[in-house]
């Protein structure tokens, strides 16, 4: 069912005396496994930390963790919500002592405030505004996230040293996609869909192998990203991957990194997604989109940290050879792969 959910945030003035309302629809609800230890923290006084992708489903986890809140009983005026991506009044995060000041200021009968911060890594020095308030004020209990753990590293990481638990909030796995199934097959009705629902239909794979395989090849195809999930036909689902790329190399890779070289960052992505799952050669690629090896190596540590890619290193009994030998590249998302080469 549709919910509506209530929180408070910052008005034009920087104060937060502004009730916000959003309508949070069931069709956006997409369930992820990842809430559940989250949830179970509520009580513990610890920053919780989710980081991934862009449009991984970080919002939608932060707003499902305020309906849940809304639902143990906690009151609309504990919960502070802010996203940094929309807000321009930053002057409010230099002090933390003053920020916690005009927080505490809101609170009722001394009860716990739930603080929520939409893309921390805006923040000039995310780390040390965490700390600050983690420090003065233990009745506060912090949610963040953010999109690059390169950023996020580099600014939050090491002030936050056993004061925090990280939640990496990748696209949906294919458990996952099962899970949110809503448009079953007729053989399938009446199936409580769970944890155990992917083994229930390997026993029955004369009467669900079919639905199964079509569901693989689709995830395949199109990877996990939600709004590509929740798309309702293949042009739709190019589009929101066009949308997602386009985006991340505007705000992760021009804006956060300053990368200048955008057209080289692009022709590595390329070139790497026509190699899945072979040795990475990094002569090779730097012959093929005319750059060196220093910057391929920059390169592909930030499509690493960005969530793009990832890299396996060989099994060998020494950690030496490891080290020192090729690696193989996979994308994080099978359809972020296919867009970024033109390989549907």
């Amino acid at each position: 069912d549709n919910t509506m959910i209530t929180y408070k945030t910052l008005d034009i003035d920087g104060l937060w005396n502004k009730s916000e309302s959003r309508e949070f629809g069931a069709t956006n609800k997409v369930f992820r496994h990842d809430i559940e230890p989250i949830i179970r923290r509520f009580d513990k006084d610890l920053i919780e930390m989710i980081i991934g992708p862009r449009q991984s489903g970080k919002t939608t986890l932060l707003f499902l963790l305020i309906s849940r809140l809304l639902s143990d009983g906690i009151l609309p005026e504990q919960i502070f919500y802010l996203n940094l991506d929309t807000t321009i009044i930053l002057s409010q995060f230099e002090n933390p002592s003053i920020f916690v000041e005009r927080l505490s200021a809101q609170r009722k009968d001394n009860k716990r405030v739930y603080l929520i911060i939409d893309e921390v890594q805006r923040l000039k020095t995310p780390g040390k505004f965490l700390k600050g308030i983690y420090d003065t004020e233990k009745n506060i209990k912090i949610f963040v996230s953010g999109s690059s753990s390169l950023e996020i590293r580099s600014k939050i990481k090491e002030f936050l040293t056993g004061r925090k638990r990280e939640t990496h909030l990748l696209p949906l796995s294919f458990s996952e996609i099962v899970a949110n199934e809503k448009k079953l097959p007729d053989t399938m009705q009446g199936i409580t869909l769970s944890e155990d629902t992917i083994d229930q239909w390997r026993r029955n794979d004369s009467i669900y192998g079919a639905y199964l395989s079509r569901k693989i090849a689709e995830t395949a195809i199109y990877g996990g990203y939600p709004a590509v999930y929740l798309s309702e036909n293949d042009e739709e689902r190019k589009e929101v991957l066009a949308e997602i790329y386009n985006s991340y190399v505007r705000k992760d890779v021009i804006d956060l990194m300053n990368i200048v070289k955008v057209d080289i960052f692009i022709k590595l992505v390329h070139a790497l997604s026509s190699q899945v799952g072979n040795l990475i050669n990094k002569s090779e690629i730097c012959s093929l989109i005319g750059s060196n090896a220093v910057t391929i190596t920059k390169f592909i540590n930030i499509l690493k940290e960005t969530y793009i890619t990832w890299y396996l290193p060989p099994y060998v009994s020494a950690i030496r050879n490891e080290i020192k030998s090729a690696h193989k590249c996979f994308f994080v998302d099978n359809g972020l792969r296919n867009f970024s080469g033109k390989l549907f």
